[in-house]
């Protein structure tokens, strides 16, 4: 697999991803501000604006929360980690890109299992169906499991990679 390719594929998507949410940020700032006005000025707050928000919100936080693990900005706690030596990292890396593989696949299958469950519903302020509410997860779940692959791939290769013997040390020696 050609990780560069892939690399700079995942690096358009992510910039798409950091795009759309600054466009629905946007969205929340005016419905937020329509709320406030109306509630506060006209005396008669939408009902509509809260659910939209909160939809928003999701739509915004949970994708970003994908970007966040796969620009590593997430917080973690490494300090046993940064004790090992090159190769322990990166196999420690390995194992937690895994897990965070895994933990998107299960967000992104169960995700969708609920949004179709519910997606006859219709939500009662917009003219939405129900099952709307949870794919956020199975687009944040399914990015998780795309950026794990990516991180993969780029491990990997750095294990096959062969480490240079320091200066002056004759090999097998």
């Amino acid at each position: 697999m050609e990780s560069k390719g892939f690399t700079r594929a995942i690096d358009v998507l992510v910039r798409v991803i950091i795009a759309v949410c600054c466009v629905l940020m946007a969205w929340l700032i005016a419905i937020t501000g329509y709320q406030v006005f109306g509630r506060y000025v006209l005396n008669d707050s939408p009902v509509w604006v809260e659910r939209s928000a909160l939809l928003t919100i999701l739509y915004i936080s949970l994708p970003m929360a994908a970007v966040g693990v796969r620009q590593r900005f997430h917080m973690n706690v490494s300090f046993i980690i940064d004790r090992l030596g090159a190769r322990g990292q990166t196999i420690a890396g390995m194992l937690v890109d895994l897990g965070l593989g895994l933990f998107g696949a299960a967000m992104a299958w169960f995700g969708g299992v609920i949004a179709h469950r519910v997606w006859s519903a219709k939500m009662t302020v917009l003219p939405l169906p129900e099952g709307v509410t949870y794919l956020p997860l199975v687009i944040c779940g399914t990015l998780l499991v795309i950026f794990a692959v990516e991180r993969l791939v780029m491990e990997m290769q750095k294990l096959r990679v062969p480490v240079p013997a320091p200066q002056g040390i004759a090999e097998g020696s």
